[in-house]
């Protein structure tokens, strides 16, 4: 899918508030590529990165999809044993980190689907099966990255709206980070739906931006950030 004005807004604002160069990548999507080739993608612009910049200068940052997605290029860099640092920071906005999810988080995600203007109830029960009818080539932890070690990764903060129905997947976050040693900052907009910071017309949007960027900055000068949108 191409680019929108949302995304370079989002973006550009995320440089003007952290002076970071912010790089917003394109991966290839479902159906049209396997999960190997989206992780291998990134994977790739993440290399380059770490050529331009100290790992110590980059944060990783994603909406939805491409939240899972900066967590499975770390999963990635430590399966396969590749010779990359991981990065500073990991900002996840709405992540999905366990599909399919357990029977009591399905349920609880499909009926707070009812509630959020992005996600109809008919759409999570597809998304619960991705991992059945998508070609995960030994890759599947794009979709269930808290299946693998995180132990060693970078300090998380992350984002979900209480109406959305991807929110039961914090319980998972939280545990996993305690198991492996991570540290975790959570925040939950009240009453908010999945993405909801994408939304620059919503005053709750600035707020959870300004909790974004407070984070990226903190405790570093001169950062460099890259950008995985949606």
């Amino acid at each position: 899918m191409p680019g929108n004005g949302g995304d370079f807004e989002f973006g550009q604002d995320m440089a003007d508030k952290t002076g970071s160069d912010v790089w917003l990548v394109w991966y290839p999507l479902l159906p049209d590529a396997s999960a190997a080739e989206i992780v291998k993608a990134a994977v790739n612009v993440y290399s380059k990165a770490v050529t331009m910049y100290k790992p110590e200068n980059i944060s990783l940052f994603g909406l939805s999809a491409g939240a899972g997605l900066s967590l499975a290029v770390c999963v990635h860099i430590k399966e396969k044993k590749m010779n990359l640092p991981l990065p500073k920071k990991l900002v996840l906005f709405s992540p999905t980190v366990m599909l399919p999810p357990s029977e009591d988080h399905q349920k609880k995600m499909i009926e707070l689907a009812k509630n959020d203007c992005e996600f109809p109830p008919e759409f999570m029960n597809i998304m619960i099966r991705f991992p059945k009818i998508a070609k995960t080539e030994g890759c599947d932890y794009l979709f269930s990255p808290s299946n693998y070690s995180w132990s060693g990764f970078p300090p998380m903060c992350v984002f979900y709206g209480s109406d959305e129905p991807l929110s039961p997947q914090l319980d998972v976050i939280k545990s996993k980070c305690r198991s492996d040693g991570v540290m975790l900052e959570t925040h939950i907009g009240e009453g908010m739906m999945h993405c909801w910071a994408a939304a620059d017309f919503l005053p709750e949007a600035h707020k959870a931006r300004a909790e974004i960027y407070k984070f990226i900055i903190a405790n570093q000068t001169n950062i460099r950030t890259s950008s995985t949108p949606r």
